[in-house]
């Protein structure tokens, strides 16, 4: 079974827990996300940013508590020099909104989630001016976020997490184009819950 495979399945159980809550709703989630660490290096994505989409299953516990299965996928290219650094990123998480004012999906909230990521790096053949040949590779491995949200409605709302993800190292055949490394970045998201 495929890495990506089991990310999706993992997502989908998520999405099925049982229905002692409230109202299971299903939405989606538009991402912008921007590198932080050595994610952000001249070696990897330059401070670019990456684009992202996802799916979610609000479960409103009432009383301000939210569980959230969601599903992100989250694409990173950077091109520059004869080179090519691209990450995309199927992310699988379990997170948990606690909404201030008591009532769910209404003001500000806390967003805590874990759960697993599966990452394919692609490494062009000039990276670090190395001269290698193109290499790949996909990690799997736990995924976690924090941050904060602000429903606008109850169908709209604005979130900044900080997502991070483990990654492997990325190598050729005899020897390590790319060391392994934590990628964190910082996602704004406008979720839509229907």
């Amino acid at each position: 079974m495929s890495a990506r495979l089991r990310t999706a399945l993992i997502a989908a159980g998520l999405a099925a827990i049982p229905a002692v809550a409230a109202e299971p709703g299903f939405g989606a989630q538009f991402n912008l996300a921007f590198p932080m660490g050595r994610e952000a290096d001249r070696d990897h994505m330059d401070g670019k940013p990456g684009l992202g989409l996802g799916l979610q299953v609000p479960i409103d516990f009432e009383g301000g508590r939210v569980l959230k299965p969601r599903l992100d996928y989250l694409a990173f290219s950077r091109n520059a020099q004869g080179a090519s650094y691209r990450q995309n990123s199927l992310v699988a998480l379990a997170e948990y909104n606690h909404y201030f004012g008591g009532t769910s999906r209404e003001g500000a909230y806390l967003i805590g989630g874990l759960g697993f990521h599966s990452t394919e790096r692609k490494v062009s053949s000039n990276f670090r001016g190395l001269g290698l040949p193109a290499a790949s590779r996909t990690s799997t491995g736990l995924a976690y976020d924090l941050g904060l949200g602000l429903a606008l409605n109850r169908s709209t709302a604005l979130e900044l997490r900080f997502l991070g993800l483990g990654l492997n190292e990325v190598r050729t055949q005899d020897r390590v184009v790319d060391g392994g490394f934590q990628a964190n970045s910082v996602v704004a998201s406008l979720s839509l819950t229907f």
